[in-house]
């Protein structure tokens, strides 16, 4: 199980460019790629204002968030697409339950990609650690689940929700 859940495999070579500025910084190789990688992402921020066509701009946007996960996490990116994918479906298929079912992929999930990967160990060790991206993605994706749950429920529900929830907080 624990071979499924920890792929480490990332296909970059470690670049002469990323030496020079471990040795200038005194940081690891995943630390140096997760610093190139927000450049990158505030680069292309910038780039995809020029892109007219909003396909074209999903696609650039898909594509180089892809690549920039992918460089400093390698081939454990699958796991942000298997949630997303896992996410989707629901929403797609069960609109009025997608909140409560994302609930029920994404932590659970979460907590087995923990566990397997012993990420505490890790980050005590000052690895960086893809779950830590993966648990911000499951809060989005849990937030973004439950705001269209809300949108494709009954208002008689929602109203009866927000009212217990009140009532909760209360009492």
């Amino acid at each position: 199980m624990k071979a499924l859940f920890s792929l480490s495999s990332n296909m970059i070579p470690e670049l002469q460019f990323e030496r020079d500025f471990m040795a200038l910084t005194g940081l690891t190789l995943d630390m140096t790629r997760f610093a190139f990688a927000f450049i990158g992402a505030v680069a292309s921020g910038i780039l995809v204002r020029w892109i007219r066509f909003p396909a074209g701009r999903k696609l650039f946007s898909a594509v180089i968030g892809l690549l920039l996960v992918y460089y400093p996490f390698g081939s454990h990116v699958i796991h942000g697409v298997v949630t997303s994918l896992a996410t989707y479906t629901v929403m797609w298929l069960i609109p009025r339950k997608c909140g409560t079912l994302a609930w029920l992929i994404c932590f659970p999930y979460l907590t087995v990609l923990h566990v397997a990967n012993a990420s505490g160990m890790s980050w005590n060790a000052g690895d960086l650690d893809f779950t830590g991206g993966q648990m911000v993605l499951t809060l989005k994706l849990i937030s973004m689940a439950m705001c269209f749950q809300d949108a494709n429920s009954r208002k008689e529900e929602v109203r009866q929700i927000g009212l217990l929830l009140c009532y909760q907080v209360v009492s």
